[in-house]
């Protein structure tokens, strides 16, 4: 009861905290997508009691983005406190839409070489692959990474990724990627090492990648018990059980393994074993 009067509480002080918000001005929109995305010029702009809307033009790659902001409903457990200011910007939907214009030809062109095809969906801002192997995937992921990042001006689109699938018949699985700016197709086994590169690199910064072996989780001194279960993922269940380690050379030339599951600590945090002489991660 004490929990549910202090969240009521707390939730009725926001709520007191957000009324004297409003939401932000056409012009202050523009100032905010110039610094955040570049120069634009104004096509439109409409200001109201409940909000803004800007139409805008990027300059740097020639088309139209809509930003605008309103008031948005806050509710804890069903029960209405109030709104707060929001905003939406298209901007890299747009984006995505154009630079993928510019290069629809010549993908086109690798989906009929390689007997693949493509969607686009609303939640990824480039397109999804499909194709019928991983071989046929890496020809197209390497053209694909190529057309899109000519594309890429002033790093805009670093960090978006073309993802591929690979079906056969009605059956489907992840076959990989690619992320801009690299251009190069990764599957599902170069990505886990890329993975627990960057784990290993945030220990130590010269952390270089040796290989990966496999022992059971028991070799490895633990219990089923011990293990994070963690849902849509292959986690270790029996002491029988596979796991893989993924070996490094530190600074100081030794070598140290990252483990790819997760088990609790004495304090019930989340680690990953490793032999790292530092803190687990």
């Amino acid at each position: 009861m004490r929990r549910g009067i202090l969240g009521a509480a707390a939730a009725v002080l926001c709520a007191a905290l957000l009324a004297s918000c409003s939401p932000q001005s056409a012009d202050s929109l523009i100032k905010g997508a110039r610094r955040e995305h570049g120069e634009c010029t104004v096509i439109s702009k409409t200001d109201s009691e409940e909000g803004a809307r800007v139409v805008l033009h990027d300059t740097l790659q020639d088309f139209d983005y809509t930003v605008s902001s309103r008031m948005s409903e806050l509710s804890v457990d069903g029960a209405s406190f109030g709104s707060f200011p929001d905003t939406s910007d298209s901007f890299e939907k747009s984006l995505g839409e154009k630079v993928f214009s510019e290069v629809k030809g010549e993908i086109d062109d690798a989906c009929a070489k390689t007997g693949s095809r493509y969607e686009k969906v609303d939640y990824h801002r480039l397109p999804v692959f499909y194709s019928p192997s991983e071989e046929a995937a890496r020809t197209l992921g390497d053209t694909a990474g190529s057309l899109f990042q000519s594309q890429n001006l002033k790093g805009r689109m670093d960090g978006w990724m073309l993802i591929f699938y690979i079906e056969d018949g009605k059956d489907q699985k992840y076959g990989g990627s690619v992320t801009l700016p690299d251009t190069a197709f990764k599957n599902t086994i170069q990505e886990k090492v890329d993975y627990f590169t960057d784990l290993a690199v945030k220990m130590d910064e010269n952390a270089r990648y040796l290989r990966k072996e496999s022992v059971t989780l028991g070799e490895l001194g633990y219990e089923p018990d011990d293990v994070v279960n963690i849902l849509g993922t292959d986690y270790p269940t029996e002491r029988s059980s596979d796991v893989t380690l993924y070996f490094f050379e530190g600074s100081d030339g030794q070598e140290f393994y990252i483990a790819d599951f997760l088990v609790y600590d004495k304090d019930h945090q989340m680690i990953r074993p490793t032999s790292f002489k530092g803190d687990n991660t």
